[in-house]
């Protein structure tokens, strides 16, 4: 392997091989992180609606068994919300701007 390969000017060799494997190393992490945030924000999300759905269902329906069937999808919704955000903190993510239930 050739330093072109790499991107690497000739003059600067070695170092510069090594310093730009830890910078793209760091950058893949980065990105990795970004990932994951975003999937625990999607999920948050998903959750947060599927409670405004069953609560929903419970306002409009009448009969007992569908009022229990949205009891237990919003009870559901929030045991997995309450989940998510345990697991973001744990993962040390900040959310500014969302609105926690």
């Amino acid at each position: 392997m050739d330093n072109l390969s790499y991107n690497i000017e000739p003059e600067k060799g070695f170092v510069a091989f090594i310093r730009s494997i830890f910078s793209n190393k760091a950058i893949i992490q980065k990105q990795a992180q970004q990932d994951d945030f975003n999937k625990y924000m999607e999920a948050l999300n998903t959750a947060r609606m599927d409670m405004e759905n069953a609560q929903k269902l419970f306002d409009n329906v009448s009969d007992p068994d569908l009022i229990e069937c949205a009891i237990y999808q919003e009870h559901a919704a929030k045991l997995k919300y309450s989940y998510l955000v345990r697991k973001a903190k744990e993962s040390n993510y900040r959310f500014s701007e969302f609105h926690f239930y």
